[in-house]
């Protein structure tokens, strides 16, 4: 038997920080800049970071690029 709920409902992992990247993102795509730099300090670490916008932008499909630097994140418009 199932038993319909809504997604925040879900025990677990809040997605709030994976629809807030995919946001960011698609902001950066819509900015008309061709780089800016990613505010990370939510996250342990640059290369947690690196991983949840490098998969926004796969699943996305966005024509951005996103690299790290001395512990700061960067998103740059491909050409």
């Amino acid at each position: 038997m199932i038993t319909k709920i809504e997604p925040k409902d879900i025990p677990g992992r809040a997605c709030r920080y994976n629809h807030q990247v995919m946001q960011e993102v698609e902001e950066f795509t819509k900015s008309g800049w061709d780089a800016c730099e990613v505010n990370i300090r939510k996250y342990k670490t640059s290369h947690s970071a690196f991983a949840a916008y490098k998969q926004a932008i796969v699943r996305l499909n966005a024509s951005v690029i996103v690299f790290e630097r001395s512990g700061r994140l960067f998103l740059v418009r491909k050409e």
